[in-house]
């Protein structure tokens, strides 16, 4: 489970200045279909993977105010002229896996005629989604303090700060709420020091809340425990004035095939120029490093969908597109970027090896709550021309990992998934970026190293490799590993904490097979499971041990 404030692995700002493929072709206008999602008859929320804020206190009631003033009159208001919207991120949060995406559509939004605060009428009423799910009112409002541009939090009609915005949406678990991590500091639910990145903001005419600041909740879900929210990052309240600086770059999955890929690009009427650059084999982006490169080759852009060639990609290439947007005076006014790893998989350069082997999964289980470290059977394929250099074929899809069947996974059995190992050096292993085929409601997922990732940029990855022993073992040490999701964060890399993630690789890539059974003719050795507990009849229980011989105690798969 992730934690709020668990940062993700930091960018890093060496970029190098690849040339911008000659490639890439202009498809014109792609027309997104926006058909109306179908009610369910019963809303189940997702809580398996959930990121909470920490610090919180016991606080069931709003805090109306932190300090008493006099509540304005209602002439004190006046409605603003032209059209307003209101987008929404953070029911996302609770309810993707169901196919909730973000949604706009029209609200009425007030300003007090001397104070800079704001009130949106009853946002919610106006959102098909949760149409009969959702208790109209017509004295609800969600006000917003901006009297500091770069400060804004919910209020009350005073301006003061409250803990949370109820939103009259009910689906089973009580009111939906949503707050910002300022407001949990101001109103004293949250006890962390407060700073300016817990606020939202007022820019362009638009109401934003940057990562990481916005968090959701129901009454009744999991003790009202607050979810991180806005995880497409398109929560918004505009304004009549507000600019159109949309600036998307999509591609749907990580996995590549063929000889073309399509990308999409969606970007505002208010953006001057737009420019898109390609960089191949770099896996972190920071947008301090590559605004420079993007900015001198670059090239410009607009609207619509642009097919990429990929057919000349030798091997296995990680592309990565980055979008950046300007406004008439040179500004950057948004950026975006998207990740995609191109795998050659009808290569006669590898062999399968015989027998099979264990793979022991501790990543998926490491992220998501209420799945467990699974043990099974994999085929293992190696290089013919890189002797340690290792594949797995569809650990994930082939039927084998059955332990996320309780979360009703979406596997894409239509292509050959790899999880690629290279052991080439044995005490330093890395798994390269390896798509998984595997969506569990926030599009497909990856595993890689940050050793993978350091070696990238020729950086010191010492601390992050696993090992392959001479018993043909692979492990990998506690956070050395990275999962990260396409509709998450943009896939944002996640450490995964646990070591439990092993390869032991087929008997016949070694003739020397040290993984055996606890009989009664070795009494000195014993085992134990990942919990601690002694197990005394191991051959009939395959799975992950801990097998302990005098001083010596080690890690084995029991096949």
């Amino acid at each position: 489970m992730k934690k709020f404030y668990t940062f993700a692995i930091c960018v890093l700002t060496a970029l190098a200045s690849y040339a911008i493929t000659t490639k890439l072709s202009y498809m014109g206008p792609e027309i997104k279909a926006q058909p109306r999602l179908e009610l369910p008859e019963e809303f189940t929320i997702d809580s398996s993977k959930l990121t909470f804020f920490s610090g919180v206190v016991e606080q069931q009631e709003p805090v109306q105010s932190i300090k008493s003033q006099q509540t304005m009159a209602v002439g004190d208001w006046q409605t603003l002229e032209g059209t307003c919207t209101f987008t929404d991120d953070a029911f996302t949060t609770l309810l993707s896996s169901m196919g909730l995406v973000p949604r706009t559509w029209n609200v009425t939004i007030q300003k007090h005629k001397s104070k800079e605060i704001y009130r949106v009428a009853d946002p919610y009423a106006g959102d098909n989604f949760f149409e009969g799910y959702h208790d109209a009112d017509p004295n609800r409002y969600l006000y917003l303090n901006a009297v500091d541009p770069d400060r804004v939090f919910f209020c009350d009609e005073s301006g003061n700060a409250i803990t949370y915005y109820g939103t009259g949406v009910d689906i089973g678990y009580g009111d939906g709420r949503i707050t910002t991590a300022a407001n949990m500091v101001l109103s004293g639910a949250m006890n962390v020091p407060i700073s300016d990145d817990m606020y939202a903001k007022l820019e362009d005419g638009a109401f934003v809340f940057p990562d990481q600041v916005l968090a959701i909740s129901f009454a009744n879900f999991m003790g009202g425990q607050w979810a991180q929210a806005n995880i497409n990052g398109k929560m918004k309240i505009a304004l009549p004035n507000a600019k159109d600086y949309r600036c998307d770059v999509s591609f749907g999955r990580f996995s590549v095939r063929g000889e073309k890929m399509y990308i999409s690009l969606e970007i505002g009427k208010d953006v001057a120029v737009a420019k898109l650059g390609m960089f191949v084999n770099e896996p972190w982006i920071s947008q301090s490093s590559f605004e420079g490169l993007v900015g001198d080759q670059g090239q410009t852009v607009s609207y619509g969908s642009y097919e990429i060639g990929i057919d000349g990609a030798q091997g296995r290439t990680s592309l990565n597109f980055v979008l950046i947007c300007y406004d008439a005076n040179g500004k950057v006014v948004g950026c975006d970027y998207t990740e995609a790893v191109v795998d050659i998989v009808n290569n006669p350069d590898w062999v399968t090896l015989d027998g099979k082997g264990m793979y022991c999964e501790g990543v998926y289980s490491g992220i998501y709550n209420g799945l467990m470290v699974q043990t099974y059977e994999v085929t293992v394929q190696q290089h013919v021309d890189y002797p340690g250099y290792f594949r797995i074929v569809n650990p994930y899809t082939s039927g084998e990992w059955t332990a996320a069947s309780v979360l009703s996974p979406v596997l894409d059995t239509e292509m050959e998934h790899y999880l690629y190992i290279d052991a080439t050096i044995p005490d330093k292993v890395f798994i390269e970026d390896s798509p998984t085929g595997v969506n569990l409601g926030y599009g497909e997922g990856m595993v890689s190293s940050i050793a993978f990732v350091k070696r990238c940029y020729d950086e010191d990855a010492t601390g992050f490799y696993g090992n392959l022993d001479k018993d043909g073992l692979i492990t990998f040490p506690s956070r050395s590993l990275t999962f990260s999701e396409k509709a998450d964060a943009n896939g944002t890399r996640y450490y995964v904490s646990g070591s439990d993630t092993m390869l032991q690789l087929p008997e016949s890539w070694s003739s020397i097979n040290s993984v055996t059974a606890d009989d009664a003719a070795d009494s000195d050795v014993e085992y134990y499971n990942i919990q601690g507990m002694r197990v005394y009849n191991v051959a009939n229980t395959p799975g992950l041990y801990i097998r302990k011989q005098g001083d010596k105690t080690e890690k084995v798969i029991i096949k």
